[in-house]
């Protein structure tokens, strides 16, 4: 099955609504807890990187389709911008 791929250039946008977005999000992402963890987050900590999956509230940047799969797990999602791309298909 063919997936969609983000081409041509980027439009920003401060649309909150998630289901009219295609393309990458700046959004507050805020988890109850008992939530199973799709979304990583990379922490610096004396100067290594660390990627975690947390279990709290915190600010990142996302491709769309990854936050439209973490509504799917009862993740609370507050979009703040985004860049908006067109869809292709068949981009070859």
């Amino acid at each position: 099955m063919l997936k969609p791929m983000p081409i041509g250039q980027p439009t920003f946008s401060l649309c909150k609504d998630l289901s009219k977005i295609f393309g990458f999000v700046k959004a507050t992402i805020t988890t109850t807890g008992d939530n199973i963890p799709v979304l990583p987050c990379r922490i610096m900590r004396n100067n290594t990187s660390k990627l975690v999956f947390p279990n709290r509230t915190w600010t990142g940047r996302y491709f769309s389709e990854e936050l439209k799969l973490a509504l799917q797990h009862r993740y609370t999602i507050k979009i703040h911008e985004s860049y908006i791309f067109e869809k292709r298909f068949n981009y070859f």
